[in-house]
């Protein structure tokens, strides 16, 4: 090519660089709308809020609207342009109304308008259960129907209602008149449902009567009550003649009366009042390693818990996995005491009571529905109720009351079986009652831990206690009380729409451990890819990345053509930052090693090729911790921890997003943990494991930290702390781990964390290569938070902790902990207000009463302000 023409080559180049550039500067800014995957929820008078999604510059402007309403649009304060082009951080005026809809939207310098996206909008997203009957209750849950979503209370603090839509249209008041309001209120619609006519029902909700929202996803289903099933008693002469309190095994007699039921389609095997013996495990329909099988429609009734014993003898084993019985599914285990003789010590054999669908060594294992196990009691067992690893569907366990040995609720799947996705669906484990054993293995560091739950997809976990105050099934007066971790959450299958609200617990770190009160934890997550990986291309609902799929999860061979379908796909850099995706189906192409996953809802922002980073594995997604109380004071609490001082942390320590920890009550506790971190397999990191724990869009609100374990010990960890980490090997530079966090409205009495910070920002390892690019956790909210009592000498260093002050907001990391805002936290009696170390971090102080403020206390030693850290500098040239 002569220099003429490459010059004339070049120039042409430019001229269409220049209109690419120019056109993708005349796009108006966009923001994230889709309800329920990372776009704006909710603001009260004065808050803070983020505006996240994509084309945002320093000179955007943002207006608010009240829905329904023709008055002119009115500006907001943008009070932060630090993380243009991706978001804008706004104060809400403190005219608005809590309970009221508004719609928002930015306009930039050459007059483009955003799409524009709602708050404070009411925002049904699923209910339990999704089966009734036309009257009947078998699970004993009052016919209550739970609605779950967002802003569900009314702005004069009554008048919702829930309407279903079917063969018959009912409208029903959620809320009494006079009930006072609580911290539940926003998230949990429930109401009584009378007798209905069977069918299918749509559900809808109104805050007032008028505006009615529909939940889209799902139907209520009514079925006819249940036919009256034939009864088999047990101590009937043609089943045996077996008789209680006679010291006899009656094993044959029970599963002679389980096989009449099985074959008269269905019934009940009952158990009259009195104590009936299993001992001899030989014979009847006692199968190896699933004990006595329960088969479908067949149920187990006893006269009620208080006079009807089950007792497992020493001798009474079914091999293999020692189970008592396998229900199959339709089953309902209601009114009996089950116990065991033998008195179990640490290294026994698991022995569970029952099983949930068979082993999968012995029968083809399909998913397992309409379980339910209501008001029973479970006395010095090993174990009460165990998974088999099958998918559960319908599982209902309510009012009983738990006393295993080892663990209560055995449910969190098995990672090893990585070709049968594990799922709990629509279930409710509500009005329980935990009682610890004395369980404690001091060298193993564990001890007993009231349930484990692996999976869930809209799953109620409500109005249970576990009182580790309690001592009533002890075996001995001198066995220690308390719990090693009281409820605790794992990822072998996504923890989808999951309501965790009204529970009790108490006296959680009394044994051993980390004594968690509320875990959420990455054990048993899967991951697509070793790393990031960047975007190829993408369309509205696909993204392509390179290849390939890790072939291999939990040491095992899984099938890569699907095992990722129903995996979550994150955007964690470049466009895109932050969105959260279901993987519906993908594509390989062998020749190019190029990977296009189908993803739902479809994107808000399509991810840019060259720029856009993602990653894929399992999540908490749409998970509501509400309304709980911890208790670990003393009394009644022990503080007997053997290991550490540590008790009552509700520890997001997983892949998070789209999720609420609100109006928690905590007192002596180790307050709320989220861990962001990011790990990768390489040269110079042994050990290191592809994971990530990615904290996207969760909100910290309205909780109460009064007392931590130990404040004279460095030791005891409490306050609100985010803590991060990541592997440092320079080939496998980590993501944004933290992005979208809210903290605000909470109040902390006298609990600070690892190092100091009432609210504390920190890393706890390697934070990455030493020259890895930007934050690790990016544009987080901390806002009206009372930090009180934070003051004194610091604590006594232990364990390899060391505090050198007692401070108020602490934000440790250089380029690690970027473009923070602050605003309106009030310290009192606090030594040390704040410590920043971020980079980056918007004080909103200008005009501000600054004599009780965290962020303010000592302004004249901050940055002087700039361009937006002020309400006033924003708020003018508002979009109409």
């Amino acid at each position: 090519m002569s220099p003429a023409r490459r010059r004339a080559f070049a120039a042409a180049i430019a001229l269409a660089c220049c209109v690419a550039c120019r056109f993708a500067q005349a796009r108006p800014p966009t923001l994230y709308g889709t309800p329920a995957f990372e776009s704006p929820v909710h603001g009260g008078p004065d808050d803070l809020l983020l505006l996240a999604g994509t084309g945002f510059t320093a000179g955007d402007t943002v207006a608010y609207r009240r829905a329904r309403s023709d008055a002119p649009p009115a500006p907001l304060a943008v009070v932060s342009y630090a993380n243009i082009p991706y978001s804008l951080t706004v104060r809400l005026p403190a005219a608005l109304r809590r309970h009221h809809g508004y719609w928002l939207w930015v306009r930039n310098r050459r007059g483009q308008r955003s799409n524009a996206v709602p708050i404070n909008d009411a925002r049904p997203l699923w209910f339990a259960p999704s089966v009734l009957y036309t009257s009947a209750d078998p699970g004993r849950t009052g016919r209550t129907l739970r609605l779950v979503g967002r802003n569900l209370r009314a702005s004069a603090g009554g008048g919702e209602r829930i309407r279903l839509v079917g063969p018959r249209t009912l409208t029903l008041n959620a809320r009494a008149a006079g009930r006072p309001a609580n911290s539940t209120d926003d998230y949990v619609a429930v109401v009584t449902v009378p007798r209905l006519p069977a069918g299918r029902y749509r559900v809808a909700y109104s805050r007032n009567g008028g505006t009615w929202v529909m939940v889209a996803a799902e139907r209520l289903e009514v079925r006819a009550d249940p036919p009256a099933r034939p009864r088999f008693v047990v101590g009937s002469t043609a089943l045996g003649g077996c008789r209680p309190n006679d010291g006899r095994d009656d094993t044959r007699c029970l599963t002679a009366a389980i096989r009449a039921a099985a074959a008269a389609g269905g019934g009940e095997v009952v158990l009259g009042a009195g104590t009936w013996d299993l001992r001899d495990s030989t014979g009847g329909t006692v199968a190896a390693g699933d004990g006595i099988l329960m088969p479908p429609r067949v149920s187990l009734v006893g006269a009620g818990r208080r006079v009807t014993r089950l007792i497992r003898h020493e001798q009474w084993s079914s091999g293999g996995g020692n189970f008592t019985f396998t229900l199959a599914g339709a089953n309902l285990v209601t009114g009996i005491r089950f116990e065991d003789a033998h008195r179990f010590a640490p290294g026994d054999a698991p022995r569970p009571w029952f099983q949930l669908g068979v082993h999968p060594g012995t029968h083809p294992a399909g998913a397992v529905a309409d379980v339910v196990v209501t008001n029973n009691v479970f006395d010095a067992v090993y174990e009460a109720i165990v998974d088999s690893g099958a998918p559960l569907v319908r599982l209902i366990v309510t009012h009983n009351r738990f006393a295993a040995y080892y663990v209560d609720l055995e449910l969190p799947g098995n990672r090893f079986l990585v070709n049968q996705p594990y799922r709990i669906d629509d279930s409710i484990i509500a009005d329980n009652v935990f009682d610890p054993s004395g369980y404690l293995d001091v060298p193993r560091q564990t001890g007993v831990i009231a349930s484990e739950i692996g999976a869930s997809h809209r799953l109620v976990f409500s109005g249970n206690v576990a009182d580790g105050a309690s001592r009533r099934f002890l075996a001995a007066p001198t066995d220690p009380g308390g719990w090693r971790a009281a409820f605790f959450w794992n990822l072998n299958g996504n923890q989808e729409e999951l309501l965790v609200a009204d529970n009790t617990a108490r006296c959680t770190g009394d044994k051993i451990g980390d004594g968690e009160a509320f875990a959420y934890d990455n054990n048993g997550n899967t991951f697509g890819f070793n790393g990031t990986r960047t975007v190829l291309d993408a369309k509205s609902s696909t993204v392509t990345l390179p290849g390939p799929l890790l072939d291999r999860q939990s040491g095992r061979p899984v099938d890569v053509g699907t095992y990722y379908v129903g995996h979550w796909l994150q955007i964690v850099r470049g466009p895109g930052l932050g969105q959260a995706r279901k993987i519906r189906a993908y594509r390989r192409d062998r020749r190019s090693g190029r990977i296009t996953f189908t993803v739902a809802p479809a994107w808000d922002v399509v991810p840019t090729a060259g720029r856009s980073e993602a990653v894929i594995g399992r999540e908490f997604w749409q998970a509501y911790t509400i309304g709980n109380l911890v208790d670990n004071r003393r009394p009644p609490c022990a503080k007997s921890n053997r290991g550490r001082p540590k008790a009552g942390v509700i520890a997001l320590w997983a892949q998070t997003t789209d999720s609420v920890v609100a109006g928690n009550r905590q007192y002596d506790s180790d307050g709320i943990l989220l861990q962001h971190a990011f790990f990768a397999a390489a040269p110079g990191c042994p050990g290191c494991e592809p994971s990530t724990f990615l904290q996207y869009f969760n909100e910290i609100r309205a909780n109460t930290i009064d007392g931590e374990y130990r404040w004279d010990s460095a030791c005891s960890l409490s306050g609100i702390e985010a803590s991060y980490a990541a592997s440092p090997t320079p080939a496998a530079p980590p993501p944004i781990l933290g992005y979208g966090l809210s903290i605000a409205h909470n109040t902390i009495i006298r609990a600070d964390g690892d190092r100091g910070g009432a609210i504390d920002f920190l890393p706890t390892w390697y934070a990455g290569p030493d020259r890895a690019r930007g934050a690790l956790i990016n544009n987080a909210l901390i806002d009206h938070n009372v930090l009180r009592s934070i003051d004194g000498p610091p604590p006594a260093d232990a364990c390899g902790y060391h505090q050198s002050a007692r401070i108020g907001i602490k934000l440790d990391g250089p380029r690690r902990v970027s473009n923070t805002v602050l605003y309106a936290n009030r310290c009192e009696q606090v030594s040390e207000p704040l410590q920043d170390h971020g980079r980056g971090t918007v004080k909103v102080c200008r005009g501000a009463a600054a004599a009780d403020r965290c962020d303010c206390a000592g302004a004249s030693n901050f940055p002087a302000a700039r361009p937006g850290d002020s309400e006033t500098a924003s708020a003018a040239s508002a979009p109409r």
